[in-house]
């Protein structure tokens, strides 16, 4: 893990504009977005603190459907599961999980909201309210992607490439899943890959949040609110300023891996030939070379 106290300018600027571009859904204006966090927090901790079981199911509805958008009515499916779950003390036995303050057994938490429908990203969504928005990052496909370094870094300048060497390399299990278009996703839809991702998760995302939100706080930075008052970063922060870079920035994702750790596959890229990440050198013209008599540092 990285010194805490050394922050470099240009990483505390791209983590403050960056949190304060932030939009999800992505249509709405940055306003709409806080707003709606803002009360999907409220509802959560309001059935928390009055222990309103059916409250606590509307709000990991409402939270489930403003992750996912509700894309091929996912959501609905999740909520007639929830009804069933429901009637089996589902939500009585979640609010003996933790005290929702400071990461308690967040694991713990995650594992129990882990059903039909509600995969590791939407389980970090749900605790990322449950606690509160301040200790619980929310991962998903493009985040995962950022700290795998599955970006094509090479688009970037001097500027972008400092960020991400100053940031950690986790090393998520992401998995193709169009046959079309051979996009990535995080690894979630079966019971090894989930085991995979929650310890990564767990182990080295949230840590790694909560570092850079020490750092940037201990070097001075902060970022202004939707009221135009300055905030202090929190974990979640952290995770909401990589999650607008990676929204302006999805078409330099997805690239995939192969079964050598620094060669991949690029949509647009040379035909989807192999090449060496970060760079648009193809394997290829490597080997070709080598045969040719050239040493690798030519």
């Amino acid at each position: 893990m990285r010194d805490t106290t050394a922050v470099p300018a240009t990483v505390g600027d791209w983590f403050r504009y960056n949190r304060e571009q932030y939009k999800w859904p992505e249509r709405s204006s940055r306003k709409e977005s806080e707003q709606k966090i803002d009360k999907l927090k409220a509802k959560a901790i309001s059935a928390l603190d009055n222990r309103d079981t059916s409250a606590l199911m509307d709000a990991l509805i409402n939270t489930h459907r403003w992750k996912t958008n509700n894309r091929s009515g996912t959501t609905d499916k999740y909520k007639e599961v929830l009804i069933n779950e429901h009637e089996q003390g589902y939500f009585h036995s979640l609010l003996g999980k933790s005290s929702f303050r400071n990461a308690d057994k967040l694991e713990s938490v995650i594992r129990h909201l882990k059903i039909e429908y509600c995969n590791l990203p939407v389980c970090s969504a749900i605790a990322s309210f449950l606690y509160g928005r301040k200790v619980v990052p929310i991962i998903d496909n493009y985040v995962a992607q950022f700290f795998a370094r599955r970006f094509n870094i090479n688009c970037y300048d001097d500027e972008m490439l400092e960020v991400f060497s100053w940031i950690d390399t986790i090393r998520f299990n992401l998995e193709t899943y169009s046959s079309r278009h051979r996009k990535l996703r995080l690894a979630v839809y079966n019971d090894s890959a989930f085991e995979a991702n929650l310890r990564k998760y767990i182990d080295e995302f949230v840590p790694e949040c909560e570092r850079i939100a020490k750092a940037l706080n201990d070097g001075g930075y902060s970022y202004c609110d939707i009221d135009g008052k300055y905030q202090t970063f929190t974990a979640v922060d952290v995770e909401m300023s990589i999650f607008s870079w990676t929204m302006k920035n999805k078409k330099l994702a997805d690239v995939t891996p192969t079964d050598h750790e620094h060669i991949v596959r690029k949509e647009g890229i040379l035909n989807w030939e192999p090449i060496v990440m970060g760079t648009r050198t193809p394997v290829r013209s490597i080997v070709e070379n080598s045969r040719i008599g050239y040493t690798p540092e030519e």
